[in-house]
């Protein structure tokens, strides 16, 4: 629990939105319960792989997918969103974990996927969370 307390705190952590309505799909606003970012719902501990570097690149990953785009900054995806953004955050870190050797390989290939899901990117980052593009596609295309 330290390690993980340790890694949490060292992340740059978003807040949620003030704004407690987000747009639904059929354009109308609807109420989202505003949840604490990053959203953990079964704890801290139980995301933690005891290992600095990947602990680090997974609250990064959580961060950068559980947060609204900039253009949206008066919102905060529903529970099921951020729920579904930290499976895929850590499918993501798993990916990254197995195909580079290195502590460098795998910091290299986590900034380059980094910089495309929260800056640059972000078709390929509603992509990931609408499961239309897979933890492993996504890291084998930025190769």
């Amino acid at each position: 629990m330290k390690l993980w307390s340790q890694v949490h705190k060292s992340s740059k952590t978003a807040s949620a939105a003030q704004d407690p309505e987000t747009p639904a799909c059929d354009g109308k606003r609807t109420e989202v319960e505003k949840v604490k970012l990053p959203y953990l719902p079964e704890g801290e501990q139980s995301y933690t792989t005891h290992d600095r570097l990947r602990d680090n690149i997974r609250v990064k990953l959580i961060e950068c997918l559980q947060t609204p785009p900039k253009s949206e900054k008066d919102m905060q995806y529903p529970t099921s969103r951020l729920a579904t953004a930290l499976r895929l955050a850590c499918e993501i870190e798993s990916e990254i974990h197995a195909n580079h050797t290195t502590a460098e390989q795998k910091m290299e290939k986590f900034r380059a996927l980094y910089y495309k899901l929260s800056a640059k990117y972000t078709e390929i980052k509603f992509d990931i969370l609408d499961e239309k593009l897979s933890a492993q596609k996504l890291c084998q295309m930025s190769d």
